[in-house]
């Protein structure tokens, strides 16, 4: 669901207003700041070798070869794509953010101009207690 800043409601943008069925990921570009405020930017295609594509409901786990090919995944999933960033500060606490930049459509077959979606900093630190 694309939730535009202006939003009042909380609904999202639907296929029509939005102007495209599915958008995959391209770029990362994240900010991560350590204990001591350094700032450390990381910036790549993809995120740990994976460029889904997302529509309303699921995701198709495209992936890069060791060629560095972007190939077509095995078919759609429902859910929500998630992962795990092998980026972070060594030692927290830190904060972690920046943006996602997706293109409507495919890699291979855009429909529009690329745009960005905005991960908002959040903290990054060691629980008090771990169940």
């Amino acid at each position: 669901r694309m939730l535009p800043p202006d939003d009042p409601t909380g609904e999202g943008l639907d296929d029509a207003h939005r102007g495209f069925n599915t958008a995959q990921l391209h770029m990362r570009h994240w900010e991560i700041t350590d204990h001591m405020g350094h700032v450390d930017r990381v910036d790549g295609e993809g995120v740990v070798g994976k460029f889904p594509v997302l529509r309303v409901g699921g995701y198709r786990n495209d992936q890069q070869n060791r060629y560095g090919n972007v190939g077509k995944g095995k078919g759609w999933t429902d859910g929500t794509f998630v992962y795990q960033s092998c980026s972070g500060p060594k030692e927290p606490p830190g904060q972690f953010g920046g943006r996602l930049t997706f293109v409507p459509g495919t890699l291979n077959e855009p429909t529009g101009d690329p745009f960005d979606v905005v991960v908002a900093p959040f903290a990054l630190d060691t629980p008090d207690y771990i169940f």
